[in-house]
């Protein structure tokens, strides 16, 4: 589940990437200089959002494999809770 968040995050921060790309590209054909100049912006805008969600997503991405793996060699068998029944009573005996 971290790493699937971690990798939406990565893909959110790809697609900021390309509207950045698309935005800077508005900003160079844009013959008005002031325009251009807000566009530009905005374009610097969108790739400090992009940045972030890249950075952000390929941490928690990182953080979330990291766990899958440590985690996989730790798993033990399920709690079991048994019954004995002998001539001299009864037990009950268990693991968590």
């Amino acid at each position: 589940m971290v790493a699937g968040v971690g990798v939406a995050a990565v893909g959110a921060g790809a697609v900021f990437g390309l509207q950045a790309q698309s935005t800077r590209q508005d900003a160079e054909d844009e013959p008005v200089q002031r325009k251009a100049a807000e566009t530009f912006r905005d374009a610097e805008d969108l790739a400090g959002i992009a940045n972030v969600f890249l950075i952000a997503g390929a941490v928690v991405t990182a953080g979330g494999i990291t766990w899958i793996v440590l985690d996989s060699g730790t798993r033990e068998q399920p709690a079991s809770v048994a019954l004995h029944l002998n001539p001299s009573g009864i037990a009950v005996t268990g693991r968590m």
